[in-house]
């Protein structure tokens, strides 16, 4: 799509590719990992009786699918625009991560009725088995977090440690339930450390789902201000009016602009345009559109 998807001298190229790539081996990895080991979390908590095991299995297989989508979308934004996908195929991500995140929610809600329902009526529970699995889950998170580590300049690998690190204190919530057990603790300590599990999918849920759900509603991306993208355009020498503005982002780090400009004189419209382009780029945004008109009232109307 060379022809019609061409980038002129003036166009940035941030957002359109990722300069630092998360490895896909690192990706490929930590998706092995952590998809392997909450297989085993699953089965280990459905043969041992551990509701803790098995939120801890659900937060981790969770994990497992945005890494996998991480690495989804990486390879999707290799490929070039084409002429039905103009803008590239970046939004895949967003709309991929809205479903894992509604999927998190509705595992949250089955976690907190199972855990009622447990604190009514306990459940036997393998606690030997529990604290060897849970254990073996902190050695599978440091090496996740270790293969991850090695690309931790890009913005999505940083992300991707945080939900690590949520998969390290769910690891110790389900270690620290077996212990508890062991030592002769009641069986309302799995639900109630389970509850503590769900509480940190619910909050990787719901920022996943927020900010997935604003991209893909074309809302302003978070950290741009549009009343100040506005007052810099209008502080432009030439401008003298802007509206019809809209910020809006295409695809994570792609933030796209559009809006209508009266200028005094036209003739200066490549001169105005260039401060413009400078200006908004400064503030990372990078597909811009500007529709210069004239002045009401000025020689070029009459």
């Amino acid at each position: 799509m060379h022809g019609l998807h061409h980038h002129g001298p003036l166009d940035s190229e941030i957002g359109h590719q990722r300069q630092h790539h998360i490895g896909v081996r690192s990706l490929g990895v930590a998706i092995a990992l952590t998809g392997g080991f909450a297989v085993v979390e699953l089965l280990t908590g459905l043969w041992s009786g551990s509701l803790a095991l098995v939120s801890d299995a659900g937060h981790m297989a969770t994990d497992a699918t945005a890494l996998l989508i991480a690495l989804f979308a990486q390879i999707l934004a290799r490929r070039p625009a084409t002429e039905a996908f103009s803008y590239g195929y970046g939004r895949i991500e967003a709309l991929a991560a809205l479903i894992n995140g509604l999927v998190l929610l509705a595992l949250t809600v089955w976690i907190v009725v199972e855990a009622i329902d447990r604190f009514t009526a306990p459940h036997a529970i393998q606690s030997t088995a529990l604290m060897a699995v849970a254990a073996f889950g902190l050695v599978v998170n440091l090496a996740v977090a270790w293969a991850l580590s090695r690309d931790r300049h890009d913005l999505n690998t940083k992300a991707a440690l945080a939900h690590v690190m949520g998969d390290l204190l769910g690891s110790l919530a389900a270690l620290g339930s077996g212990v508890a057990l062991y030592l002769g603790a009641p069986n309302w300590v799995d639900p109630a450390l389970s509850l503590l599990i769900c509480l940190l999918i619910f909050r990787s849920a719901w920022a996943v789902s927020r900010t997935s759900f604003n991209i893909l509603m074309e809302r302003v991306p978070e950290g741009l201000d549009a009343t100040h993208v506005f007052a810099i355009m209008s502080a432009v020498p030439d401008v003298h009016h802007v509206h019809n503005l809209h910020i809006w982002e295409l695809a994570p780090g792609q933030v796209a602009l559009t809006a209508h400009l009266q200028v005094s004189r036209l003739e200066k419209w490549p001169e105005t345009m260039e401060r413009l382009l400078a200006c908004l780029h400064q503030q990372g945004i990078d597909h811009v559109t500007l529709q210069p008109e004239p002045l009401e009232g000025s020689a070029h109307l009459k």
